[in-house]
């Protein structure tokens, strides 16, 4: 399911919950960089009047997806979001079956 905790809780605890987290789908933000920095699945969503180009993103995770829309991250098709979510899926299940991702 998804949680919205936007101001409900310490960083501490937006770390411990992002820890948690099955896949974490954010922008560019502090909760972004927690998940980054726990290598937590994640999707970061961007846009280029924040973020001009993928080589800005950080910090590294290789558990991640980054989708970047021209403009405002408005622009980034919920669609291409929960695609982006079944590739993390089957990333997933890859890897507990085995494989290498």
């Amino acid at each position: 399911g998804v949680l919205d905790m936007r101001g409900l809780t310490t960083l501490a605890q937006t770390a411990a919950l992002i820890a948690q987290c099955k896949c974490y789908v954010g922008v560019e933000s502090g909760p972004m960089c927690i998940a980054g920095s726990l290598q937590v699945p994640a999707i970061g969503l961007y846009g280029t009047e924040y973020v001009p180009a993928y080589s800005a993103v950080y910090p590294y995770n290789p558990n991640a997806l980054y989708l970047q829309a021209e403009g405002s991250v408005r622009n980034i098709p919920p669609g291409a979001v929960l695609a982006a979510l079944g590739d993390m899926e089957a990333r997933r299940q890859q890897h507990e079956a085995g494989g290498y991702v």
